[in-house]
């Protein structure tokens, strides 16, 4: 129940970040999706400010996965998924026009922390 209560907060604080981050640059169309190029945007910018919407969008993203046993982590720190979704971009350059910002994030997270017997033991 904890867990669930805290992925409806980060969902929440995702969604929050979106709109932050919508009203300095809306995504194509004026819809409500960030775009990769804006998450990568965010991740480099030089103020606090954005760099905290692209850290709480990325974990927000990995608490959702993590709730819906897409990935399995232990002993990270939220800094280690931030880490995470910007070595796969600085890796992989050609992928972040192609994607939304959940969908990178997520492909980066689920490479690096992938499901497995031995990780969904100590997580119960």
């Amino acid at each position: 129940m904890k867990r669930l209560v805290l992925g409806a907060g980060l969902g929440i604080l995702v969604l929050g970040g979106i709109a932050i981050a919508q009203t300095v640059a809306p995504a194509p169309g004026g819809g409500l999706v960030m775009t990769g190029q804006r998450l990568s945007e965010l991740c480099k910018a030089q103020t606090e400010a954005d760099r905290g919407v692209c850290l709480g969008y990325i974990n927000g993203v990995a608490e959702l996965l993590l709730i819906y046993k897409v990935i399995c982590y232990n002993h990270i720190t939220r800094g280690d998924l931030n880490d995470t979704v910007l070595k796969y971009m600085a890796a992989h350059p050609e992928e972040i026009p192609r994607h939304t910002a959940a969908v990178l994030a997520g492909i980066a997270l689920r490479a690096a922390y992938p499901v497995s017997d031995a990780c969904e033991q100590q997580n119960r």
